[in-house]
């Protein structure tokens, strides 16, 4: 099958095609025939985490039908239309541990789909038990709001009904957020922000801070929580 792989060439990350074999499903794994996948800003970071060394088959999420199903799979069966995360979304099949897979909504194309997984999944795991327990009515700050978690968090508290204030370098980014449930948007280039958070609480603070943009603002994230308040790992 053909596939396309991630490579570090000269300290750039790169493209490059390759024919491997297909990949056969592992216990409690399922292989899908990929009809969309995405592509997310980290894979490309050489080094990164998610790059993974000198040459890594892109891609974390995909859609598609399931083509094979493996030892102790049962909610799955060849055919089914599924989305989540992946092994080397970037081929014409791949492999997804059934506990990532789910399955597709009618109303969903499958490019929508493959842009989900990563993005939303991520802020599921940061704003829902064991770590965020965010409610309705409590105040979330997204430092770097406008990363594909940061607008999945926002849009997931305000699903739930809490309150949501985030970040970014970009005044135009902030405005676009808004139209997505963002209530208070705070333009800001660094660790600057606390003053603003707590203004918009009323001195009160943030009950969850997601911090999206690493440590340069960690001491400032902590400057903004509410007494009782919590930082999510990411």
């Amino acid at each position: 099958m053909k596939s396309c792989w991630i490579v570090t060439k000269d300290h750039h990350a790169v493209f490059e095609w390759r024919n491997i074999f297909v990949p056969q499903p592992r216990p409690d794994e399922i292989v899908i025939r990929v009809r969309a996948t995405a592509l997310n800003y980290a894979e490309f970071v050489v080094g990164g985490a998610m790059h993974g060394g000198p040459e890594k088959i892109g891609g974390n999420e995909a859609a598609g039908e399931v083509h094979a199903v493996g030892d102790g799979v049962t909610a799955f069966r060849v055919g089914d239309r599924v989305f989540g995360r992946v092994r080397g979304g970037f081929a014409e099949y791949a492999p997804m541990p059934v506990h990532q897979a789910m399955p597709l909504p009618s109303r969903l194309t499958w490019e929508q789909a493959a842009s989900i997984p990563v993005s939303f999944i991520t802020a599921y795991e940061m704003l829902y038990p064991p770590y965020g327990k965010l409610r309705a009515g409590e105040w979330l700050l997204v430092v770097g709001a406008s990363t594909g978690a940061g607008i999945a968090s926002i849009q997931t508290a305000k699903m739930i009904g809490a309150h949501t204030i985030g970040t970014s370098r970009s005044s135009d980014k902030l405005t676009q957020l808004q139209a997505l449930g963002l209530e208070v948007p705070i333009a800001s280039r660094g660790a600057d922000f606390a003053a603003h958070v707590r203004e918009a609480t009323g001195g009160r603070g943030a009950d969850l801070t997601v911090n999206l943009v690493g440590g340069t603002v960690f001491a400032e994230c902590l400057s903004c929580l509410a007494r009782h308040g919590r930082q999510s790992p990411l």
